[in-house]
């Protein structure tokens, strides 16, 4: 080759290096609200806005889903139901499910974390949800199911299919959120309408799949990434969340305090929390002073053991604003936990508190179906509770206390002589008796009421 080939050769074999377009990763989210009730509660999410977050409707009512717009239709059991819904049985939304697990799979697919939304009770809800909770655990999909239960009105045989699919999905799912419909009560009145208690249901349903979504879509000053979120909500079981916003002088402040005060949720102590994600969002005035007070009031209940995240997320369109989300999962579950309701509508409406108590044992399966109904009592300050103690000052008390009783009693009966049966004769009248002299201790003794002569021997010895 000569020097003109070799030079020729090099200028026509330049190489041009392109650098590659960095693939934007984000997590994949969705939602997937089963049955009518999941349904309705999409409606809401698309009307709130849901950012990041992808919208399917599972139900075996095909009518309810050609009423849905914005979100992803998923028709199930159409050979076992023929699209006309479930009949409230959740057998039979069981196995619309099961047939149709193949579809439901192929949407799931590339699906790193999963929403699952419905209204426990009735049929399509509490059949299907378990059976998609299940498909997507062994897809190893992080899911977390955020459900409601139903009014007390709607009846024992609805509230006892809800609290088996709870039961269900607790042994299923990473992490659930109850939401009671019964606590609707603790936020209305008289004149609110039933469309608007249905609206703030959804609303919370909507606010809890925010709260959780947008800790990994937002990009924060601190940021919390979806590795956070499965740390905090991965294997946790039980969970509440709450959102506060407050503006004004101990803004932030007074926004945790909102956010841990989610009247729609039960059990909001965080007592026994095994993990938190907290989210402060506020203008570009946030200073490290809010931020630890309210981290600090958050925080206050919780044991070492909890393992606290939290991002901070400046947000000028909030304006003079801060809001505070948190969501608590791993709350402390004892075999013998119950939960308490003190806030029943139709007992506080009369001035009197009742308590229900609701066997919680979703850890180990039990279910128990119990739902009794028990006035607060408060015990006479007089009356001792505790008889086995060696306190020879409690002995001496309670002695002091049954003798002023019987003393009390004692004066307040009638004179012997007004003494009568039932058919209105005498019980101590000296006629009656014709006693010998021998026999004069006897006939006072006859005299004197039982009670009192009990009390005399006592008072002998």
């Amino acid at each position: 080759m000569t020097a003109y080939d070799e030079e020729n050769f090099v200028s026509n074999s330049s190489i041009t290096l392109e650098t590659p377009e960095v693939q934007k990763l984000r997590p994949r989210i969705s939602l997937i609200g089963v049955g009518g009730g999941g349904g309705n509660a999409l409606k809401t999410m698309v009307e709130q806005g849901l950012d990041g977050v992808e919208l399917f409707a599972v139900n075996t009512d095909v009518q309810d889903l050609e009423n849905l717009s914005g979100v992803t239709s998923i028709p199930i059991g159409s050979h076992s139901t023929q699209g006309m819904g479930a009949g409230a049985d959740p057998k039979v939304g069981k196995k619309a499910a099961e047939e149709s697990q193949e579809e439901i799979r192929r949407y799931l697919e590339g699906t790193h974390m999963l929403f699952i939304t419905a209204c426990l009770g009735g049929g399509t809800g509490t059949g299907a949800a378990p059976v998609i909770a299940q498909l997507a655990k062994d897809m190893g999909i992080l899911t977390v199911g955020i459900v409601t239960t139903p009014w007390k009105f709607e009846g024992k045989k609805r509230m006892s299919s809800a609290k088996s699919g709870v039961d269900e999905l607790c042994s299923i799912l990473d992490t659930v959120i109850v939401i009671p419909n019964q606590n609707i009560f603790r936020v209305i009145n008289e004149k609110t309408p039933m469309k608007e208690c249905e609206d703030l249901v959804n609303k919370t349903l909507h606010d809890g799949v925010s709260a959780i979504s947008a800790l990994i879509m937002k990009n924060g000053s601190i940021n919390i990434d979806f590795a956070d979120v499965k740390t905090i909500m991965q294997h946790r079981g039980k969970a509440v969340f709450g959102v506060g916003t407050a503006s004004g002088e101990d803004r932030a402040i007074l926004s945790a305090e909102a956010a841990i005060s989610n009247p729609m949720l039960d059990d909001l102590s965080l007592k026994g929390t095994k993990g938190l994600l907290v989210s402060l969002t506020a203008g570009s005035d946030i200073n490290p002073f809010e931020i630890d007070s309210a981290l600090s009031l958050i925080q206050k209940d919780v044991g070492e053991d909890c393992e606290v995240i939290f991002g901070v997320f400046p947000d000028e369109e909030i304006g003079d604003s801060f809001r505070t989300a948190v969501i608590a999962t791993g709350m402390d579950q004892s075999v013998d936990e119950t939960v308490i309701d003190i806030n029943d509508h139709d007992n506080n409406s009369k001035g009197q508190n009742f308590i229900d108590i609701i066997d919680e044992n979703t850890s180990s399966g039990n279910t128990n179906d119990k739902n009794v109904e028990l006035p607060l009592r408060t015990a006479s300050p007089d009356i001792p509770h505790n008889m086995d103690t060696d306190d020879t000052s409690f002995e001496e008390d309670f002695s002091e206390s049954i003798e002023s009783l019987a003393d009390e009693n004692i004066s307040n009966l009638p004179d012997a002589e007004d003494w009568e049966n039932d058919d209105g004769v005498p019980l101590f009248n000296n006629d009656r008796f014709d006693p010998s002299e021998d026999d004069q201790e006897d006939e006072s003794q006859l005299e004197i009421p039982a009670l009192q002569r009990f009390l005399g021997r006592i008072k002998g010895n």
